[in-house]
C-alpha cells in the first residue's frame, strides 16, 4: 500500500520544484531590472447578452523595450527566431492582469507558470474585437478575439505538426526540436492544407477557426507567424504547458487534445465541427472518440495520410478508427489538394470554378493544308 503514496509525493513534489524553479527565475529576472511584459495571443467568445470570451497570455519578465505590444524587436524575428528563445524569459506565477474589453475593465490572474488563459462575461457584437493586457507597470498590449455569431453552426479544428506544417520527424524528439532548435523560417507549410482552409472560410464565413496542438505556449508567438506567413486563415492557438500537474510529472498532450475538444464542444453546443488532423498515431483516435460522444457536434473528420517516410517517423498510422463513427464521414488525402476533393464530395466546399480564356485571347486558326 506504500507504493501510491510514494508515487503521489514525488508527483507533488514535481509541482514544488517547478514553483521554486519559477520563484528563483522571478528573483534573478526582478534583480537585473527586467520587468513585467504581456505576450498576448488571439482568443475567442460568442456574441450575445450572455455571451463571453476567451483571452490567451503570458506575463513573464522581460528587457524593458524587448517586445512591442508583445512581439520581439529585436533583428533576429526578420532573421528566424530560434525555438529556444522562446522559453528565456522568466514567467511570474499569478500575475495580475487588468483586461480592457468592449469598453470595461476585468481583473484577472495568471496561472503559476505565468499563463492566462480566463473565460470574462462580456456582451460583444460577432467579429474582431481587441483587448488590451496589462500587468503592474508593463506596457499596454492589444491582441484581438473573434466573437462568434450564435447563429454560427460550422467551425474548424485543426492540428499543427505534420498538418498544417510539415515535420519529418520521430515524435519523441519532434517536440524538443520544433520548440527549441528550428528556426521560425525554416518550417514547411504542408502543401495545400492552406488553401484548403482558406476555401472553407470563404464557403463559409463567420465560422470560427482553432488549432489545437500539444506544443507548449512558449512558442505562440512563433506559430502565430508562421501561420500568417503562410496565409492560413486567422485563429485562436491551444496550446499547453509541458510542466508537471498535480497527477503527474509531464502533461498529457492526448488528454490536452481531448480536454479542449470538451471544452468546446461545452462552449458551442449549436456548432458542428470540422476536425483537421494527421495519421500519425493519436488524432483519428482523438476525433473518433470526440465524435461518438458528440455526434452531433462533429460534421467531418479530415485526416491528412502522411507520407511512408513520415509515417515512420510518426510512429505509424492509424486507419481502423475509420469506421468506427456511423454517420460520421471520414476524408482521408495526403494533402491539401485531395482533402479538398473529399470535402467537395461531403457538400462541405463549393467546387472550384474554372475560368475560360479571356475574351482579349488570341483565337486559334484553322491548320493551313498543304
Amino acid at each position: 500500500m506504500a507504493a501510491p503514496n510514494t508515487v503521489k509525493h514525488a508527483r507533488h513534489l514535481g509541482v514544488r520544484l517547478e514553483d521554486g524553479w519559477h520563484a528563483f527565475r522571478e528573483r534573478g529576472g526582478r534583480s537585473r531590472g527586467l520587468v513585467a511584459t504581456v505576450l498576448p495571443f488571439r482568443g475567442y467568445g460568442v456574441s450575445g447578452a450572455d455571451g463571453w470570451v476567451r483571452v490567451f497570455a503570458r506575463i513573464v519578465l522581460a528587457r524593458p523595450g524587448a517586445f512591442t505590444n508583445g512581439l520581439p524587436k529585436s533583428k533576429v524575428v526578420s532573421d528566424g527566431v530560434r525555438g529556444w528563445r522562446n522559453f528565456i524569459s522568466p514567467p511570474i506565477p499569478h500575475a495580475e492582469v487588468v483586461a480592457e474589453i468592449g469598453g470595461r475593465t476585468f481583473r484577472v490572474d495568471a496561472d503559476r507558470g505565468g499563463v492566462l488563459d480566463v473565460k470574462i462575461t462580456v456582451d460583444l457584437a460577432p467579429g474582431w474585437h481587441a483587448v488590451t493586457l496589462r500587468s503592474e507597470s508593463s506596457e499596454p498590449a492589444d491582441v484581438s478575439v473573434f466573437v462568434v455569431d450564435r447563429s454560427i453552426d460550422f467551425g474548424v479544428v485543426s492540428d499543427i505538426d505534420d498538418t498544417v506544417v510539415v515535420t519529418a520527424l520521430p515524435r519523441p524528439l519532434l517536440a524538443a526540436w520544433n520548440s527549441f532548435v528550428l528556426s521560425e523560417h525554416a518550417r514547411v507549410a504542408t502543401p495545400g492544407m492552406a488553401v484548403m482552409m482558406e476555401r472553407l472560410m470563404r464557403t463559409r464565413p463567420g465560422s470560427p477557426v482553432l488549432y489545437l496542438s500539444t506544443g507548449a505556449w512558449n512558442v505562440a508567438p512563433t506559430l502565430t507567424r508562421f501561420l500568417s506567413r503562410n496565409l492560413y486563415p486567422a485563429g485562436a492557438l491551444l496550446l499547453t504547458d509541458w510542466g508537471p500537474t498535480e497527477g503527474r510529472w509531464f502533461r498529457s498532450g492526448q488528454q490536452h487534445k481531448v480536454d479542449q475538444l470538451r471544452r468546446l464542444a461545452a462552449q458551442f453546443p449549436h456548432i458542428s465541427w470540422l476536425l483537421v488532423g494527421d495519421d500519425g498515431q493519436h488524432d483519428p483516435e482523438i476525433y473518433a472518440e470526440f465524435a461518438r460522444r458528440h455526434p452531433g457536434q462533429v460534421r467531418a473528420i479530415a485526416i491528412r495520410q502522411l507520407t511512408p517516410s513520415e509515417a515512420v517517423l510518426a510512429g505509424g498510422r492509424s486507419m481502423g478508427t475509420m469506421d468506427s463513427t456511423p454517420g460520421t464521414p471520414w476524408v482521408y488525402a495526403p494533402d491539401g489538394a485531395g482533402i479538398c476533393e473529399g470535402l467537395e464530395r461531403l457538400g462541405l466546399l463549393e467546387p472550384e470554378r474554372v475560368a475560360g480564356p479571356p475574351t482579349s485571347a488570341m483565337p486559334v486558326l484553322p491548320r493551313k493544308t498543304q
